[in-house]
């Protein structure tokens, strides 16, 4: 009698695997992408504290005066590559909400909204408060959930 020793996987064994290793690879794939949304969002938090840190020195260094957009922009000095220094405007508070910063050529756009205070921040816009004429608002917008507005308070 001659004894047969099946070496080998079956073939239930090798489409195991292969699954197993097709769910690893698929939650890489949505993992990273994810990642990389939150850290360009993270940047793009730090660099609205960046502009109001900005605008808190510069009229704290020039009693009180309130800088134009090229001052501001001078003063700020760089940003993460995920906003854009020549994009940062200022505006006095003249609506209850800024919209628009999902527009192609708004991307990586900054406002700093004087005369403001945060409100609710949503897809679509950023409500305003209002606020003392030393307070201010720094406004732009974040990837996370198909596009969301940041608001920082200043001053």
């Amino acid at each position: 009698m001659i004894k047969q020793n099946n070496r080998g996987f079956t073939i239930i064994e090798v489409v195991l695997v292969l699954a197993i290793a097709g769910l690893i690879f698929l939650m890489v794939f949505i993992a990273v992408p994810a990642m990389n949304r939150n850290s360009r969002d993270t940047a793009r938090k730090n660099d609205a504290s960046l502009v109001s840190q900005a605008v808190t020195n510069y009229t704290g260094a020039n009693r009180g005066s309130w800088p134009d957009d090229s001052r501001l922009q001078e003063y700020v000095g760089e940003l993460s590559g995920n906003s854009a220094v020549d994009k940062i405007r200022i505006m006095e508070k003249d609506n209850d909400r800024i919209t628009g910063l999902d527009q192609s050529d708004q991307e990586g756009a900054i406002v700093v909204v004087h005369g403001a205070d945060c409100g609710e921040s949503t897809r679509t816009e950023q409500i305003l408060a209002d606020a003392t004429s030393r307070q201010f608002v720094v406004v732009n917008l974040l990837e996370a959930g198909g596009g969301q507005y940041y608001c920082v308070k200043g001053g």
